[in-house]
């Protein structure tokens, strides 16, 4: 019998020779970086701030735009946070569907990470000293690459004012036939300074659980700061509402919205920011 994990990686691998190479791919930095802010959504509560600010990322595929993400910010505004989400794939030239292929894999998106961080710093709202990352799926991975790659070289990739980061349902994927999708299954990140909570679920059909387990242990036997939140009998995106119909949202197989899952995760979340962002 095939393994399951052998198939969804066969998908992923054949999937990146199924982009449309006519699309006009963006591939220079700054013009990236430049997108990244004309796409950028932004909450905020009312005031000038500064406030402390949570950068969020998105899962793979499309939309962009998922009502879940309106629910997070509103949900952080409610305690005092702004928080920016911008459009990876829209702002690279490619559909949303490029995150399921080498187009955009978390390893290369993570670089947003730093360039947004650094567009914060023309927006007044924001307090640099108290920033926080957070990412679903593709996001989790992307955010926890940037730690990779800042503990690589801190020079080239800055993460000074980030206190907390938080990750949901990262895949934490092995290579693919030589096709490297994550940094962060090889590679140990070493900030003693930054916390990070990975949240996953016992019956995710789209990631292999045990991978993200295993970087786990790993970044516990090093002593980096670092907490795992499993729950029995959550999928996919059970965090919040990613269809456009709460009811579907309830029902999907793979991507299920749970609130009960959804309010647990909440609570833990709300404690960690409000013990970094003192």
């Amino acid at each position: 019998m095939i393994r399951k994990g052998f198939i969804i990686n066969l998908i992923i691998f054949l999937s990146i020779f199924s982009q449309n190479t006519f699309a006009k791919e963006i591939k220079d930095p700054i013009q990236i970086k430049a997108n990244l802010k004309e796409n950028m959504k932004i909450v905020k509560p009312d005031g000038n701030g500064p406030f402390p600010t949570v950068i969020l990322f998105t899962g793979a595929g499309d939309p962009f735009w998922r009502p879940g993400y309106g629910n997070w910010m509103n949900w952080l505004k409610e305690r005092g946070y702004a928080s920016v989400i911008s459009d990876s794939a829209k702002s690279r030239g490619v559909t949303g569907q490029a995150m399921m292929s080498r187009k955009l894999m978390p390893i290369d998106r993570a670089m947003e990470v730093f360039w947004i961080k650094d567009l914060l710093k023309e927006m007044k709202f924001a307090d640099m000293n108290n920033i926080a990352l957070m990412g679903m799926s593709h996001g989790g991975d992307t955010v926890i690459d940037a730690l990779v790659y800042a503990s690589e070289d801190p020079n080239s990739y800055n993460l000074n004012g980030v206190k907390t980061v938080v990750a949901f349902y990262p895949g934490c994927r092995k290579p693919i036939f030589g096709v490297k999708l994550t940094k962060n299954f090889d590679n140990p990140w070493r900030q003693n300074n930054i916390s990070l909570s990975i949240f996953q679920g016992s019956i995710d059909a789209w990631n292999k659980i045990e991978l993200c387990q295993d970087v786990v242990e790993r970044q516990k036997g090093i002593g980096t700061p670092i907490t795992y939140h499993f729950y029995e009998k959550a999928r996919h995106c059970f965090d919040e509402v990613y269809h456009n119909n709460i009811s579907i949202a309830k029902e999907d197989e793979k991507c299920r919205y749970d609130e009960k899952f959804s309010n647990m995760a909440k609570s833990e979340i709300e404690k960690q920011l409000k013990e970094v962002f003192k």
